[in-house]
Protein backbone atom coordinates (compact mmCIF):
# COMPACT_ATOMS: atom_id res chain seq x y z
CA UNK A 1 0.00 0.00 0.00
CA UNK A 2 2.91 2.44 1.00
CA UNK A 3 4.25 1.40 -2.55
CA UNK A 4 1.46 2.50 -4.79
CA UNK A 5 0.90 5.41 -2.64
CA UNK A 6 4.90 6.60 -3.54
CA UNK A 7 3.75 5.62 -7.07
CA UNK A 8 0.69 7.44 -7.57
CA UNK A 9 2.82 10.52 -5.09
CA UNK A 10 5.29 10.42 -7.93
CA UNK A 11 3.34 10.42 -10.81
CA UNK A 12 1.79 13.67 -9.53
CA UNK A 13 5.08 15.20 -9.27
CA UNK A 14 5.11 14.23 -13.02
CA UNK A 15 2.27 15.58 -13.96
CA UNK A 16 3.12 18.97 -12.08
CA UNK A 17 6.60 19.26 -13.35
CA UNK A 18 4.42 19.97 -16.61
CA UNK A 19 3.70 23.80 -15.38
CA UNK A 20 5.81 26.24 -14.58
CA UNK A 21 5.96 27.98 -11.18
CA UNK A 22 4.96 31.27 -11.50
CA UNK A 23 7.28 33.61 -9.54
CA UNK A 24 5.48 36.57 -8.80
CA UNK A 25 1.31 35.16 -8.46
CA UNK A 26 -0.14 38.58 -7.62
CA UNK A 27 1.83 40.07 -10.71
CA UNK A 28 0.79 37.17 -13.23
CA UNK A 29 -3.03 38.46 -12.09
CA UNK A 30 -2.34 41.86 -12.93
CA UNK A 31 -1.29 41.53 -16.37
CA UNK A 32 -4.46 39.03 -16.91
CA UNK A 33 -6.60 41.70 -15.89
CA UNK A 34 -4.76 44.26 -17.75
CA UNK A 35 -4.93 42.61 -21.28
CA UNK A 36 -8.63 41.43 -20.92
CA UNK A 37 -11.55 42.74 -22.81
CA UNK A 38 -13.09 45.49 -20.36
CA UNK A 39 -15.91 45.80 -22.64
CA UNK A 40 -16.45 42.26 -21.79
CA UNK A 41 -16.95 42.33 -18.42
CA UNK A 42 -17.98 45.90 -17.81
CA UNK A 43 -20.94 45.53 -15.17
CA UNK A 44 -23.21 48.13 -17.30
CA UNK A 45 -27.71 47.95 -16.82
CA UNK A 46 -27.54 45.45 -19.92
CA UNK A 47 -25.33 43.15 -18.21
CA UNK A 48 -27.33 43.39 -14.92
CA UNK A 49 -30.50 42.95 -16.91
CA UNK A 50 -28.99 39.85 -19.34
CA UNK A 51 -27.69 38.62 -15.60
CA UNK A 52 -31.18 38.87 -13.81
CA UNK A 53 -32.92 36.99 -16.93
CA UNK A 54 -30.17 34.31 -17.32
CA UNK A 55 -30.53 33.65 -13.42
CA UNK A 56 -34.59 32.93 -13.88
CA UNK A 57 -33.77 30.82 -16.85
CA UNK A 58 -31.10 29.17 -15.00
CA UNK A 59 -33.67 28.49 -11.87
CA UNK A 60 -36.71 27.37 -14.24
CA UNK A 61 -34.45 24.65 -15.77
CA UNK A 62 -33.17 23.66 -12.20
CA UNK A 63 -36.68 23.08 -11.17
CA UNK A 64 -37.93 21.29 -14.08
CA UNK A 65 -38.24 17.88 -13.41
CA UNK A 66 -35.27 15.22 -14.61
CA UNK A 67 -36.79 11.93 -16.33
CA UNK A 68 -34.77 9.11 -14.54
CA UNK A 69 -34.76 6.49 -17.16
CA UNK A 70 -34.90 2.64 -15.74
CA UNK A 71 -31.32 1.18 -15.56
CA UNK A 72 -32.13 -1.67 -18.14
CA UNK A 73 -28.57 -3.22 -17.70
CA UNK A 74 -29.41 -4.07 -14.08
CA UNK A 75 -32.59 -5.76 -14.70
CA UNK A 76 -31.94 -7.68 -17.97
CA UNK A 77 -28.65 -9.25 -15.88
CA UNK A 78 -27.53 -12.83 -16.24
CA UNK A 79 -30.14 -13.84 -13.70
CA UNK A 80 -31.74 -17.45 -15.23
CA UNK A 81 -34.70 -18.97 -13.19
CA UNK A 82 -33.94 -22.41 -11.89
CA UNK A 83 -37.30 -25.40 -12.16
CA UNK A 84 -37.09 -25.12 -8.33
CA UNK A 85 -37.92 -21.36 -8.58
CA UNK A 86 -40.90 -21.66 -11.28
CA UNK A 87 -42.19 -24.56 -9.15
CA UNK A 88 -42.47 -22.09 -6.03
CA UNK A 89 -43.64 -19.57 -8.23
CA UNK A 90 -46.37 -21.61 -9.80
CA UNK A 91 -47.91 -22.70 -5.93
CA UNK A 92 -47.79 -18.99 -5.00
CA UNK A 93 -49.76 -18.25 -7.91
CA UNK A 94 -52.20 -21.53 -7.08
CA UNK A 95 -53.15 -19.56 -3.80
CA UNK A 96 -53.26 -16.35 -5.54
CA UNK A 97 -55.97 -17.33 -8.37
CA UNK A 98 -59.88 -16.69 -7.61
CA UNK A 99 -61.24 -19.76 -9.69
CA UNK A 100 -64.43 -18.63 -9.69
CA UNK A 101 -63.83 -15.16 -11.05
CA UNK A 102 -60.64 -16.13 -12.99
CA UNK A 103 -59.04 -13.14 -10.82
CA UNK A 104 -55.26 -13.89 -10.28
CA UNK A 105 -53.51 -11.34 -7.23
CA UNK A 106 -49.77 -10.50 -7.80
CA UNK A 107 -50.10 -7.81 -5.72
CA UNK A 108 -45.91 -7.30 -4.49
CA UNK A 109 -45.48 -10.43 -5.18
CA UNK A 110 -41.71 -11.05 -4.39
CA UNK A 111 -42.60 -10.51 -0.78
CA UNK A 112 -44.13 -13.70 -0.96
CA UNK A 113 -43.20 -16.19 1.64
CA UNK A 114 -42.01 -18.55 -0.39
CA UNK A 115 -40.41 -16.06 -3.01
CA UNK A 116 -38.71 -14.31 -0.21
CA UNK A 117 -35.48 -16.60 -0.15
CA UNK A 118 -34.34 -15.89 -4.13
CA UNK A 119 -35.88 -12.56 -4.54
CA UNK A 120 -38.65 -12.84 -7.03
CA UNK A 121 -39.08 -9.48 -7.97
CA UNK A 122 -41.28 -9.01 -10.83
CA UNK A 123 -39.53 -5.61 -11.88
CA UNK A 124 -36.66 -7.96 -12.56
CA UNK A 125 -36.92 -9.49 -16.47
CA UNK A 126 -36.15 -13.23 -16.14
CA UNK A 127 -38.55 -13.19 -13.08
CA UNK A 128 -41.30 -11.00 -14.68
CA UNK A 129 -41.20 -13.19 -18.40
CA UNK A 130 -41.40 -16.49 -16.16
CA UNK A 131 -44.31 -15.43 -14.53
CA UNK A 132 -45.83 -14.28 -17.97
CA UNK A 133 -45.40 -17.31 -19.29
CA UNK A 134 -46.84 -19.22 -16.45
CA UNK A 135 -49.89 -17.29 -16.68
CA UNK A 136 -50.32 -17.28 -20.24
CA UNK A 137 -49.61 -21.31 -20.60
CA UNK A 138 -51.74 -22.48 -17.54
CA UNK A 139 -54.59 -19.93 -17.31
CA UNK A 140 -55.07 -18.95 -20.84
CA UNK A 141 -59.20 -17.73 -19.61
CA UNK A 142 -58.00 -15.52 -17.22
CA UNK A 143 -60.57 -12.18 -16.80
CA UNK A 144 -58.54 -10.39 -14.04
CA UNK A 145 -54.94 -9.89 -12.95
CA UNK A 146 -53.65 -7.43 -9.84
CA UNK A 147 -49.80 -6.48 -10.18
CA UNK A 148 -50.00 -3.74 -8.25
CA UNK A 149 -47.14 -2.57 -5.97
CA UNK A 150 -44.44 -4.66 -7.30
CA UNK A 151 -41.92 -1.88 -8.60
CA UNK A 152 -42.54 -2.18 -12.57
CA UNK A 153 -41.11 0.12 -14.82
CA UNK A 154 -40.67 -1.95 -18.29
CA UNK A 155 -44.07 -3.40 -18.60
CA UNK A 156 -42.88 -4.13 -22.41
CA UNK A 157 -43.38 -8.06 -21.40
CA UNK A 158 -47.19 -7.80 -20.72
CA UNK A 159 -47.62 -6.97 -24.92
CA UNK A 160 -47.72 -10.70 -24.86
CA UNK A 161 -51.41 -10.66 -23.24
CA UNK A 162 -52.76 -9.56 -26.34
CA UNK A 163 -52.88 -12.38 -28.00
CA UNK A 164 -52.21 -14.88 -25.20
CA UNK A 165 -54.84 -13.63 -22.67
CA UNK A 166 -57.80 -12.32 -25.01
CA UNK A 167 -60.37 -12.64 -21.96
CA UNK A 168 -58.15 -10.17 -20.09
CA UNK A 169 -60.34 -7.42 -19.05
CA UNK A 170 -59.25 -6.02 -15.79
CA UNK A 171 -55.44 -5.06 -14.85
CA UNK A 172 -54.20 -3.44 -11.90
CA UNK A 173 -50.80 -1.80 -12.59
CA UNK A 174 -51.01 0.67 -9.13
CA UNK A 175 -48.13 1.57 -7.61
CA UNK A 176 -45.15 0.51 -9.87
CA UNK A 177 -42.49 2.41 -11.42
CA UNK A 178 -44.19 3.06 -14.75
CA UNK A 179 -42.84 6.71 -15.81
CA UNK A 180 -44.01 7.13 -19.19
CA UNK A 181 -47.83 7.18 -20.51
CA UNK A 182 -46.46 6.11 -24.15
CA UNK A 183 -45.35 2.35 -22.22
CA UNK A 184 -49.17 1.86 -22.21
CA UNK A 185 -49.48 1.65 -25.80
CA UNK A 186 -47.89 -1.96 -25.75
CA UNK A 187 -51.91 -3.14 -24.02
CA UNK A 188 -54.14 -0.97 -26.16
CA UNK A 189 -55.49 -3.73 -28.27
CA UNK A 190 -56.61 -5.65 -24.88
CA UNK A 191 -60.40 -5.64 -24.00
CA UNK A 192 -60.21 -3.80 -21.25
CA UNK A 193 -62.77 -2.20 -19.20
CA UNK A 194 -61.42 -1.60 -15.83
CA UNK A 195 -57.86 0.00 -15.31
CA UNK A 196 -55.88 0.60 -11.97
CA UNK A 197 -52.54 2.71 -12.33
CA UNK A 198 -52.44 5.06 -9.52
CA UNK A 199 -49.14 5.96 -8.27
CA UNK A 200 -47.08 5.92 -11.25
CA UNK A 201 -44.63 8.11 -12.15
CA UNK A 202 -45.88 9.70 -15.74
CA UNK A 203 -49.33 10.88 -14.14
CA UNK A 204 -47.67 13.82 -12.65
CA UNK A 205 -47.28 14.77 -16.24
CA UNK A 206 -50.67 15.52 -16.80
CA UNK A 207 -51.76 19.09 -15.62
CA UNK A 208 -55.16 17.90 -14.39
CA UNK A 209 -57.46 14.94 -13.37
CA UNK A 210 -59.62 15.50 -16.80
CA UNK A 211 -56.70 15.10 -18.97
CA UNK A 212 -54.75 12.24 -17.29
CA UNK A 213 -58.65 10.26 -17.57
CA UNK A 214 -58.76 11.62 -21.30
CA UNK A 215 -55.29 10.47 -22.64
CA UNK A 216 -56.01 7.09 -20.96
CA UNK A 217 -59.51 6.79 -22.76
CA UNK A 218 -57.50 6.95 -25.88
CA UNK A 219 -55.75 4.12 -25.40
CA UNK A 220 -58.47 2.29 -23.85
CA UNK A 221 -61.49 3.49 -25.70
CA UNK A 222 -63.98 0.49 -23.53
CA UNK A 223 -62.41 1.73 -20.25
CA UNK A 224 -65.65 1.74 -17.69
CA UNK A 225 -63.98 2.18 -14.50
CA UNK A 226 -60.26 3.58 -13.81
CA UNK A 227 -58.75 4.05 -10.55
CA UNK A 228 -61.21 2.50 -8.44
CA UNK A 229 -63.78 4.74 -9.85
CA UNK A 230 -66.48 4.82 -12.27
CA UNK A 231 -65.97 6.88 -15.38
CA UNK A 232 -68.56 8.93 -17.27
CA UNK A 233 -70.30 7.55 -20.36
CA UNK A 234 -68.37 9.37 -23.83
CA UNK A 235 -70.28 10.74 -26.35
CA UNK A 236 -68.14 10.37 -29.47
CA UNK A 237 -69.92 9.71 -32.99
CA UNK A 238 -66.34 8.77 -34.39
CA UNK A 239 -65.94 5.50 -32.50
CA UNK A 240 -66.11 2.51 -34.74
CA UNK A 241 -69.18 0.60 -33.60
CA UNK A 242 -68.02 -3.10 -32.06
CA UNK A 243 -69.05 -5.43 -34.88
CA UNK A 244 -71.37 -8.30 -32.76
CA UNK A 245 -71.57 -11.87 -34.24
CA UNK A 246 -75.06 -13.06 -35.67
CA UNK A 247 -76.84 -15.81 -34.77
CA UNK A 248 -75.66 -18.61 -36.86
CA UNK A 249 -78.71 -19.80 -39.60
CA UNK A 250 -80.41 -22.89 -38.88
CA UNK A 251 -83.13 -24.34 -41.52
CA UNK A 252 -85.19 -25.25 -39.39
CA UNK A 253 -86.82 -23.70 -36.49
CA UNK A 254 -89.68 -25.16 -34.22
CA UNK A 255 -91.73 -23.46 -31.96
CA UNK A 256 -92.27 -26.58 -30.09
CA UNK A 257 -90.29 -30.04 -31.23
CA UNK A 258 -93.40 -32.01 -31.20
CA UNK A 259 -94.47 -30.87 -34.50
CA UNK A 260 -91.07 -31.45 -36.36
CA UNK A 261 -92.55 -34.84 -37.61
CA UNK A 262 -96.36 -33.91 -38.75
CA UNK A 263 -94.83 -30.69 -40.60
CA UNK A 264 -92.47 -32.90 -41.93
CA UNK A 265 -94.78 -35.60 -43.48
CA UNK A 266 -97.35 -32.73 -44.17
CA UNK A 267 -94.28 -31.07 -46.29
CA UNK A 268 -93.07 -34.05 -48.07
CA UNK A 269 -96.44 -35.39 -49.48
CA UNK A 270 -97.59 -31.65 -50.22
CA UNK A 271 -94.30 -30.73 -52.50
CA UNK A 272 -93.92 -33.84 -54.28
CA UNK A 273 -97.95 -33.74 -55.68
CA UNK A 274 -97.43 -29.94 -56.83
CA UNK A 275 -94.19 -31.14 -58.56
CA UNK A 276 -96.56 -34.26 -60.44
CA UNK A 277 -97.73 -33.89 -63.74
CA UNK A 278 -101.24 -33.61 -62.16
CA UNK A 279 -101.75 -30.75 -59.26
CA UNK A 280 -105.56 -31.81 -58.83
CA UNK A 281 -104.63 -34.24 -55.81
CA UNK A 282 -104.24 -31.09 -54.24
CA UNK A 283 -107.91 -30.75 -53.43
CA UNK A 284 -107.17 -32.71 -50.11
CA UNK A 285 -104.85 -30.40 -49.17
CA UNK A 286 -106.80 -27.39 -49.52
CA UNK A 287 -110.08 -26.51 -46.74
CA UNK A 288 -113.27 -26.01 -48.70
CA UNK A 289 -113.03 -22.18 -47.25
CA UNK A 290 -108.72 -21.68 -48.13
CA UNK A 291 -107.95 -18.51 -49.37
CA UNK A 292 -104.92 -18.24 -51.76
CA UNK A 293 -102.90 -15.13 -53.03
CA UNK A 294 -99.66 -14.88 -54.74
CA UNK A 295 -97.20 -11.83 -55.11
CA UNK A 296 -93.97 -11.39 -57.49
CA UNK A 297 -90.88 -9.25 -57.58
CA UNK A 298 -87.83 -8.85 -59.20
CA UNK A 299 -84.69 -8.60 -56.82
CA UNK A 300 -82.12 -7.81 -59.57
CA UNK A 301 -82.12 -7.57 -63.71
CA UNK A 302 -82.94 -10.60 -65.29
CA UNK A 303 -81.80 -11.63 -68.63
CA UNK A 304 -85.31 -11.52 -69.71
CA UNK A 305 -87.68 -9.26 -67.57
CA UNK A 306 -90.84 -11.06 -68.89
CA UNK A 307 -89.53 -14.47 -67.30
CA UNK A 308 -91.83 -13.41 -64.27
CA UNK A 309 -94.99 -12.54 -66.58
CA UNK A 310 -97.02 -15.58 -65.33
CA UNK A 311 -96.94 -14.77 -61.76
CA UNK A 312 -97.13 -11.08 -61.80
CA UNK A 313 -100.35 -11.28 -64.00
CA UNK A 314 -102.38 -13.23 -61.34
CA UNK A 315 -100.20 -11.43 -58.47
CA UNK A 316 -102.05 -9.12 -55.74
CA UNK A 317 -99.24 -6.33 -54.89
CA UNK A 318 -101.37 -4.30 -53.12
CA UNK A 319 -98.54 -1.71 -54.01
CA UNK A 320 -99.21 -1.29 -57.38
CA UNK A 321 -101.02 1.57 -58.74
CA UNK A 322 -102.74 -0.22 -61.06
CA UNK A 323 -104.63 -2.42 -58.68
CA UNK A 324 -107.95 -1.74 -59.02
CA UNK A 325 -110.77 -3.25 -56.39
CA UNK A 326 -111.80 -5.76 -58.75
CA UNK A 327 -108.66 -6.84 -59.10
CA UNK A 328 -107.89 -7.11 -55.46
CA UNK A 329 -110.80 -9.25 -55.25
CA UNK A 330 -110.09 -11.35 -58.42
CA UNK A 331 -106.69 -11.94 -57.40
CA UNK A 332 -107.68 -13.15 -53.94
CA UNK A 333 -108.83 -16.93 -54.29
CA UNK A 334 -111.55 -18.27 -52.56
CA UNK A 335 -112.41 -21.97 -51.86
CA UNK A 336 -110.08 -24.78 -52.38
CA UNK A 337 -111.70 -25.66 -56.28
CA UNK A 338 -110.28 -22.22 -57.11
CA UNK A 339 -106.96 -22.55 -55.39
CA UNK A 340 -105.93 -25.55 -57.07
CA UNK A 341 -107.09 -24.60 -60.37
CA UNK A 342 -104.84 -21.48 -60.14
CA UNK A 343 -101.98 -23.86 -59.32
CA UNK A 344 -102.56 -25.98 -62.23
CA UNK A 345 -102.55 -23.22 -64.76
CA UNK A 346 -98.84 -21.91 -62.66
CA UNK A 347 -95.95 -23.60 -64.99
CA UNK A 348 -94.28 -27.22 -64.06
CA UNK A 349 -92.21 -27.30 -61.46
CA UNK A 350 -89.34 -29.05 -59.55
CA UNK A 351 -88.53 -27.80 -56.31
CA UNK A 352 -85.33 -28.09 -54.44
CA UNK A 353 -85.58 -29.95 -51.06
CA UNK A 354 -82.26 -29.26 -49.67
CA UNK A 355 -82.82 -25.74 -50.22
CA UNK A 356 -85.96 -25.81 -47.79
CA UNK A 357 -85.50 -23.57 -45.13
CA UNK A 358 -88.91 -24.35 -42.36
CA UNK A 359 -89.93 -21.71 -39.80
CA UNK A 360 -92.47 -23.84 -37.09
CA UNK A 361 -93.82 -20.19 -35.74
CA UNK A 362 -97.14 -21.30 -33.98
CA UNK A 363 -98.50 -24.78 -33.15
CA UNK A 364 -101.06 -26.22 -31.49
CA UNK A 365 -103.84 -29.07 -32.02
CA UNK A 366 -105.98 -25.88 -33.61
CA UNK A 367 -103.72 -24.80 -35.96
CA UNK A 368 -100.47 -24.35 -37.42
CA UNK A 369 -98.37 -21.82 -38.64
CA UNK A 370 -95.69 -22.59 -41.04
CA UNK A 371 -93.55 -20.54 -43.42
CA UNK A 372 -91.14 -22.43 -46.03
CA UNK A 373 -88.54 -20.64 -47.86
CA UNK A 374 -86.99 -22.22 -51.09
CA UNK A 375 -86.06 -22.76 -54.45
CA UNK A 376 -87.36 -24.37 -57.41
CA UNK A 377 -87.21 -24.35 -61.59
CA UNK A 378 -89.81 -24.60 -64.01
CA UNK A 379 -89.38 -27.86 -65.97
CA UNK A 380 -89.29 -27.02 -69.98
CA UNK A 381 -88.07 -29.25 -72.59
CA UNK A 382 -85.15 -27.01 -72.93
CA UNK A 383 -82.84 -27.38 -69.66
CA UNK A 384 -81.41 -24.19 -70.93
CA UNK A 385 -84.87 -22.38 -70.55
CA UNK A 386 -85.54 -23.95 -66.49
CA UNK A 387 -85.35 -20.36 -64.78
CA UNK A 388 -84.59 -21.07 -61.34
CA UNK A 389 -86.95 -19.25 -58.94
CA UNK A 390 -86.92 -18.50 -55.25
CA UNK A 391 -90.48 -19.35 -53.36
CA UNK A 392 -91.68 -18.72 -49.73
CA UNK A 393 -95.37 -19.92 -48.48
CA UNK A 394 -96.81 -19.02 -45.48
CA UNK A 395 -99.18 -21.45 -44.32
CA UNK A 396 -102.02 -21.44 -41.87
CA UNK A 397 -103.32 -25.13 -41.63
CA UNK A 398 -105.97 -26.35 -39.48
CA UNK A 399 -106.90 -30.31 -38.84
CA UNK A 400 -109.96 -31.25 -41.49
CA UNK A 401 -113.17 -33.38 -40.94
CA UNK A 402 -111.12 -37.00 -41.30
CA UNK A 403 -108.18 -36.22 -39.23
CA UNK A 404 -105.57 -34.84 -40.90
CA UNK A 405 -104.76 -31.40 -41.92
CA UNK A 406 -105.78 -28.89 -44.61
CA UNK A 407 -104.48 -25.50 -45.49
CA UNK A 408 -107.46 -22.86 -44.69
CA UNK A 409 -104.86 -19.72 -45.58
CA UNK A 410 -101.93 -19.64 -47.97
CA UNK A 411 -99.61 -16.55 -49.50
CA UNK A 412 -97.11 -17.27 -52.27
CA UNK A 413 -94.13 -15.07 -52.81
CA UNK A 414 -92.06 -16.01 -56.39
CA UNK A 415 -88.48 -13.76 -57.07
CA UNK A 416 -85.75 -14.87 -59.10
CA UNK A 417 -83.06 -16.37 -58.00
CA UNK A 418 -79.45 -14.19 -57.33
CA UNK A 419 -76.77 -15.93 -59.71
CA UNK A 420 -75.33 -17.78 -56.52
CA UNK A 421 -78.82 -19.65 -55.50
CA UNK A 422 -78.53 -20.74 -59.11
CA UNK A 423 -75.61 -22.23 -59.50
CA UNK A 424 -76.10 -23.90 -55.84
CA UNK A 425 -79.53 -25.17 -56.89
CA UNK A 426 -80.07 -28.87 -57.16
CA UNK A 427 -76.76 -29.97 -56.45
CA UNK A 428 -76.87 -31.46 -53.15
CA UNK A 429 -79.06 -34.80 -52.05
CA UNK A 430 -81.24 -34.88 -49.11
CA UNK A 431 -80.40 -38.65 -47.93
CA UNK A 432 -78.79 -40.78 -50.65
CA UNK A 433 -81.81 -42.80 -52.20
CA UNK A 434 -81.51 -47.06 -51.33
CA UNK A 435 -79.49 -48.32 -54.59
CA UNK A 436 -82.29 -50.29 -55.33
CA UNK A 437 -84.42 -47.60 -56.32
CA UNK A 438 -81.88 -46.20 -58.28
CA UNK A 439 -81.05 -48.94 -60.43
CA UNK A 440 -82.28 -52.25 -61.58
CA UNK A 441 -80.82 -54.71 -58.70
CA UNK A 442 -77.40 -55.93 -59.30
CA UNK A 443 -78.34 -59.04 -58.44
CA UNK A 444 -80.51 -58.79 -62.38
CA UNK A 445 -77.53 -57.57 -64.14
CA UNK A 446 -74.97 -59.83 -64.65
CA UNK A 447 -72.54 -57.66 -66.33
CA UNK A 448 -70.33 -55.62 -64.59
CA UNK A 449 -69.75 -53.10 -66.23
CA UNK A 450 -73.08 -52.59 -67.05
CA UNK A 451 -74.01 -51.87 -63.68
CA UNK A 452 -71.57 -49.43 -63.25
CA UNK A 453 -73.06 -47.52 -66.20
CA UNK A 454 -76.48 -47.62 -64.51
CA UNK A 455 -74.58 -46.34 -61.38
CA UNK A 456 -73.09 -43.78 -62.93
CA UNK A 457 -76.03 -42.42 -64.65
CA UNK A 458 -78.09 -42.48 -61.60
CA UNK A 459 -75.92 -40.83 -59.71
CA UNK A 460 -75.37 -37.92 -62.60
CA UNK A 461 -79.37 -37.48 -62.47
CA UNK A 462 -79.17 -37.53 -58.91
CA UNK A 463 -76.29 -34.99 -58.24
CA UNK A 464 -76.64 -33.14 -61.39
CA UNK A 465 -72.98 -33.93 -62.10
CA UNK A 466 -71.92 -34.39 -65.14
CA UNK A 467 -71.41 -38.75 -66.01
CA UNK A 468 -67.02 -37.95 -65.87
CA UNK A 469 -67.04 -36.55 -62.46
CA UNK A 470 -70.05 -38.95 -61.56
CA UNK A 471 -68.07 -42.46 -62.79
CA UNK A 472 -64.64 -40.58 -60.83
CA UNK A 473 -67.07 -40.23 -57.25
CA UNK A 474 -67.64 -43.87 -57.92
CA UNK A 475 -64.57 -45.28 -58.83
CA UNK A 476 -63.01 -43.34 -55.90
CA UNK A 477 -65.62 -44.59 -53.51
CA UNK A 478 -65.15 -48.44 -55.07
CA UNK A 479 -68.43 -48.03 -56.66
CA UNK A 480 -70.02 -47.80 -52.78
CA UNK A 481 -73.07 -45.94 -54.17
CA UNK A 482 -74.69 -45.22 -50.62
CA UNK A 483 -70.87 -44.04 -49.79
CA UNK A 484 -70.80 -41.80 -53.38
CA UNK A 485 -73.56 -40.06 -52.73
CA UNK A 486 -72.22 -39.09 -48.87
CA UNK A 487 -68.80 -37.79 -49.67
CA UNK A 488 -70.17 -35.79 -52.31
CA UNK A 489 -72.86 -34.27 -49.64
CA UNK A 490 -69.79 -33.56 -47.23
CA UNK A 491 -67.34 -32.43 -50.33
CA UNK A 492 -70.44 -30.19 -51.45
CA UNK A 493 -70.98 -28.59 -47.56
CA UNK A 494 -67.24 -27.12 -47.93
CA UNK A 495 -67.44 -26.12 -51.77
CA UNK A 496 -64.48 -28.81 -52.64
CA UNK A 497 -66.47 -29.78 -55.60
CA UNK A 498 -65.29 -27.56 -58.74
CA UNK A 499 -67.73 -25.90 -61.24
CA UNK A 500 -66.76 -27.82 -64.00
CA UNK A 501 -68.28 -31.22 -62.35
CA UNK A 502 -71.86 -29.54 -63.19
CA UNK A 503 -70.81 -28.16 -66.49
CA UNK A 504 -72.54 -30.69 -69.47
CA UNK A 505 -69.65 -32.44 -71.63
CA UNK A 506 -70.06 -32.81 -75.20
Amino acid sequence: MERQNQKFKHHNQKKTGHFRKQKNPQKRKSTLTTNSNHNLFRRNENFKNFQSKARDLANNIKKRRLLNLPNIISHTSSIKVTEEEKEKMKNAMVNRYNFQTKALDLTNFGKNDDLIDFKCELFRQPYLCAAIDIIVNYIPDLEALNLNENNLNLIGRLGSFTNKLPNLKILYLAKNNIAMHSSLNILKNLPLVELSLEGNPFIKDFKNKNEYVAEIRKTFPKLLKLDGKFLDPVINFDLVEERKALPSWKKLYLCNPSGQEIVTKFIQQYFSIYDSDNRQHLLDAYHDNALFSITATYIQSPAQREILTSYQRIGRNLLRKSLTSEIRLSSLKRGKVSVVALLNDLPPTKHDPQSFAVDLTFFTQQMIVLTITGIFKEKKSDPKAEYVRVFQKTLIIVPNSVGGLCIRNEMMHINNATLTQSKKAFKTLIIPKPLSATISSQAELQDEENTKIKMVQALSKQTNMNLEWSKKCLEETNYDYNRACFVFNELYKINKIPQEAFSMLE
